[in-house]
């Protein structure tokens, strides 16, 4: 009915060991049958475990030789309820760039891989979250990596950081209500790229920016490149609602044919250069006048900018009446 006691005073290594050496199939066992204790939130209550390993001053290492899966194992199989949990109650160390020991939790492997995997179908099925206070970050970060993605979602995984979801949706959401609230950004020299890709969609909108209350801006700083829109060939663009307003604040440059349907009004002065100028309208109503033919403005016939040379022809029809007929 009493406990057992294993103590030693000896300043050394291996001041208690537990040791077994008979073979491949030995095992060693620390079980506690019905205790239903747990650690609590600091190490004077961590005796309150069903089985509690604890060090006062020092570090408390589990370690193996088996070069295996498996090799270490911490896991809990009691039911739905259960939780397993590596905590750090007063560590307040964070990982540099390039470090990976300052962290007051480290999950270090020297030259394999680190995986999360959950069996949950259901929300928050993998949750990486920072609770902390206002200066708090949360960084996925690789030092080292310089593939990128290429053209399906077979290659994702090739770049150096990869965010992959094979049948449901990639959403980076923020509540932060200011500037900046989603930010993505390349800032590694002239030749880096930021590309938003749809590789199957077919839809008109299989690539959507949208705001639902403001407006949307698309800027390029390079006077030369400038923005490019639809340089695809034979590929159609459409600014613009039936009812809205589309403005150009600047000159406007066509290579290619311009086709108008609606009313066009110029505020400014119409120059048409083209060798044939063809007006096709049932009513064509000049407000001026005065209609020169082979002249430019006023200009004088001195001036040698235009000349009477060649045939002119006006008809003015004048009579009585303003219904008589033309001649």
């Amino acid at each position: 009915d009493g406990g057992i006691g294993l103590y030693s005073g000896l300043n050394n290594d291996n001041a208690i060991t537990l040791e077994t050496n008979g073979g491949a199939n030995e095992t060693i066992q620390i079980r506690s049958n019905q205790g239903e204790g747990v650690a609590t939130a600091d190490i004077a209550n961590a005796v309150n475990a069903s089985i509690a390993l604890i060090s006062d001053a020092g570090g408390v290492g589990i370690f193996s030789g088996l070069n295996g899966e498996g090799a270490v194992y911490i896991g809990a199989d009691a039911g739905a309820n259960e939780t397993v949990r590596i905590h750090s109650n007063q560590g307040t160390g964070v990982n540099a760039k390039g470090g990976s020991t300052d962290a007051s939790v480290n999950i270090v492997s020297d030259v394999g891989g680190i995986g999360l995997y959950t069996a949950l179908d259901a929300d928050n099925a993998i949750t990486l979250e920072a609770n902390g206070g206002g200066d708090e970050t949360i960084q996925v970060r690789s030092n080292q990596g310089t593939g990128v993605a290429t053209a399906d979602i077979a290659n994702a995984v090739n770049a150096s950081i990869a965010l992959v979801s094979d049948v449901g949706g990639v959403a980076a959401v923020s509540g932060l209500d200011g500037a900046g609230a989603i930010w993505i950004g390349a800032d590694a020299g002239t030749s880096e790229t930021v590309v938003v890709h749809s590789h199957q969609g077919t839809g008109a909108d299989s690539i959507k920016i949208y705001s639902d209350a403001g407006g949307v801006t698309i800027d390029g700083g390079s006077t030369a490149e400038g923005i490019k829109l639809g340089t695809t060939s034979g590929a159609p663009i459409v600014i613009g609602h039936a009812t809205s307003e589309t403005t150009v604040s600047d000159n406007l440059t066509v290579t290619g044919n311009a086709t108008i349907s609606g009313d066009h009004t110029i505020a400014g002065s119409l120059i048409v250069q083209g060798s044939t100028t063809t007006v096709s309208s049932s009513n064509l109503v000049i407000q001026d006048s005065i209609i020169g033919l082979g002249i430019s403005g006023s200009q004088d016939n001195d001036v040698g900018n235009w000349n009477n040379v060649g045939d002119r022809a006006v008809i003015f029809a004048r009579a009585s009446a303003a219904s008589s007929a033309l001649p």
